[in-house]
Order: structure tokens, then sequence, then C-alpha cells
């Protein structure tokens, strides 16, 4: 008898925790909003962040391999200009190898090369990894929208657990 009533029960809480899932979607599709998937772990720190008043939109975080655009492109101007000019003088020092006359120590500009050279490949698998890696979003967007999500996603939850306490105390 009593496994009866639990099995009831617990039939009970899983219909309300799918019509609660339901309402939550349903909102959301209301709302045309996109599903923002993120880890525990990031939601835990957005948390912390988003509603402190000494925490300036700037420096919430954002999810793993996503970075602001405009950001992202600043950082993609800066190191292009700075493989440029490392190539520049590259090829200054190459020319300067090729007018050494015999005799001088050739060893300096061949470092030096080496050093710029290996500046330059540093910069581009930096840029390469960036590329690779990282997608560029609307971080303002993205923050209003995750915020909203995260805000309803709560709600959700909550309204969850309060429902399936109170089918505890049914028992």
């Amino acid at each position: 008898m009593i496994l009866a009533e639990m099995d009831a029960l617990n039939a009970q809480i899983t219909e309300m925790e799918g019509k609660l899932k339901a309402l939550y979607l349903q909102r959301l599709r209301a709302q045309q909003q996109p599903t923002i998937v993120t880890d525990p772990i990031f939601e835990r720190e957005y948390i912390k962040k988003r509603f402190d008043y000494r925490c300036h939109m700037d420096m919430l975080p954002l999810p793993a391999g996503k970075a602001c655009h405009i950001q992202y492109q600043k950082d993609i101007e800066t190191m292009r200009t700075s493989m440029a000019s490392l190539l520049k003088e590259a090829d200054e020092k190459r020319t300067e190898l090729a007018n050494v006359m015999e005799g001088e120590d050739e060893s300096k500009l061949i470092a030096d090369l080496n050093f710029i050279m290996d500046r330059y490949h540093n910069t581009e698998s930096t840029l390469f990894h960036l590329l690779q890696t990282t997608q560029p979003i609307d971080a303002e967007q993205f923050h209003k929208t995750f915020g909203d999500l995260l805000r309803d996603r709560m709600q959700a939850l909550q309204e969850t657990r309060i429902a399936e306490i109170k089918a505890l105390h049914l028992c």
C-alpha cells in the first residue's frame, strides 16, 4: 500500500516537473530568445557578479571559447600589425646580413634575425589559436539575454523544488 502511494507521488512529481519544464520552454519560445548552453561553474561565477552593483558589465565573465567581438577584432589587428612589423624588421636584418663584409661578425645579426623570427612565429601561433578556439560574440547582447534566461531558469527551478517539497509533505 505504502509503495503504491510512493509510486503515485513520484509519478505526480515527474508529471509536475515535465509541466514546469514545458512552461519554461514555452516562455522561452514566446520571448524568441535562444537557449544558451553553459557549464554550471560559469553560471555560478556569473550569478556572483551579475547583480553586484560594484561589477561593471565589462567585468562580467563570458563562457569559455567566447570573446567580445570588439576586443577580438582589436586583438587580431594588433597581432597582424605586429607580424607585419616583425617581417619588415626581419627583411632589414637579412639585408644587413647580405651586405656584411667578409671578416665581420655575422653571428650577432643571425642571432637578431632568429630572435625576430621566433617572435613572429609566436605571434602567428597565438593568432592561430585565437582564431581556432575563440568565437566572437556581442558581449552586451549576451549579458542581457543570458541574465534574463538565467533569472527565468532560476525561477523555474525554484518552482520545481517547491512543488517537490509540497509533494513530500502530502505523504
